[in-house]
């Protein structure tokens, strides 16, 4: 069994065979620390304060790397290091040590490249008037005791990211979203210019419809499976979930139970929490500070004017995936004529077509 030496013993050490010890004193040197001749020749080897393994030949740890490099080109990034190993093990003769340690920095490397090509394809939506734009979705909170799901009818105030209100229910017909509308109409004097919504049954319902059209109000429907056209109110529904424990494996008694755990995650979500993009100011303060959209622009002349963009826009469409795209593009490029909005793509700002 090998004795536990000190950096300082083995230095002793290395120095002594350096400068040259007869055999049986090298001999009696590797009985006394319990290794054998060949580690005390390493020993010797290493430089001062570097006690271990020699470090591996910089084109060895390269050849290792690019190999590794090309096994993830071809395998996909999200392989396991051990997967690369056996990849390689009757090509090339690596180490897993090796393999290990290319692989995850490799890894780390895509990492990074791919958050960068992110950023760089974002496209943020900046709403500079207050209910200019309201998001609408519907989100699960739970079941209750019997599996019935409990479902949160959410709008937020795009321009200060506010939530304005979270109706619990039972899945939402078109009769419930309509009753949110009118009871957030009585209390904010207006409804926005544009709502966004998704295309779930009741909100794709002709009753809805028709009460958006009496009142004026565009809609900004998103493409099919694609939440990131609704980002405001998919955010609100991670935070209002983390700020009150509801959500997916939930069980509640009854609805107002889910009511009454809401209560303080609005609250706190709206006047608590200081946003960073709003220089720190809490979604109400900023809500109660920004101009109202109003005041510069007429709803009748803003909704026939959108109308006519989403019209011509759609004029040869050939399927209904592009005349859903077309709609999204016409009217957000409408808004950002009227300087609503502004839309940028990596921080550079997208001219509207």
């Amino acid at each position: 069994m090998p004795k536990r030496t000190s950096v300082e013993q083995r230095e002793r050490v290395a120095v002594m065979l350096r400068e040259g010890v007869r055999p049986e004193v090298r001999r009696a040197l590797a009985k006394l620390y319990g290794v054998t001749e060949r580690t005390l020749r390493n020993w010797a080897r290493v430089p001062a304060g570097r006690a271990g393994r020699p470090p591996r030949p910089e084109e060895v740890v390269e050849a290792a790397r690019a190999a590794c490099h090309v096994a993830l080109l071809r395998h996909g990034f999200r392989r396991w290091w051990k997967t690369i190993w056996k990849c390689l093990e009757g090509t090339y003769a690596i180490p897993q040590a090796l393999v290990r340690e290319a692989v995850t920095g490799l890894k780390k490397q895509n990492a990074s490249l791919q958050a960068l090509l992110r950023e760089l394809r974002r496209v943020k939506v900046e709403v500079r008037f207050g209910d200019a734009l309201w998001a609408l979705d519907e989100t699960m909170l739970g079941r209750l005791e019997d599996g019935t799901a409990v479902q949160g009818i959410v709008v937020r105030e795009v321009a200060s990211t506010r939530t304005l209100v979270v109706s619990v229910g039972s899945a939402a017909t078109a009769e419930d979203l309509i009753g949110v509308l009118e009871a957030l109409r009585l209390a904010r004097g207006a409804l926005p210019l544009v709502i966004c919504m998704d295309n779930g049954p009741a909100m794709r319902s002709e009753l809805v419809a028709l009460y958006l059209r009496f009142h004026e109000v565009l809609v900004l429907f998103n493409l099919p499976y694609v939440s990131e056209h609704n980002a405001t109110v998919e955010r609100g529904h991670r935070d209002i979930k983390e700020l009150s424990g509801l959500g997916k494996g939930v069980v509640l008694r009854h609805y107002e139970e889910a009511v009454q755990v809401l209560k303080p995650a609005i609250h706190e979500l709206n006047e608590g929490r200081p946003l960073a993009s709003r220089d720190w100011k809490t979604a109400r303060a900023v809500d109660s500070g920004m101009p109202r959209w109003y005041a510069s622009v007429d709803r009748t002349a803003f909704f026939q004017g959108g109308c006519r963009a989403i019209r011509d826009a759609v004029q040869g469409c050939s399927n209904d995936h592009e005349r859903r795209k077309a709609e999204r593009e016409a009217l957000l490029c409408y808004f950002e004529n009227l300087s609503l909005i502004a839309r940028t793509r990596g921080g550079a700002p997208i001219s509207p077509q």
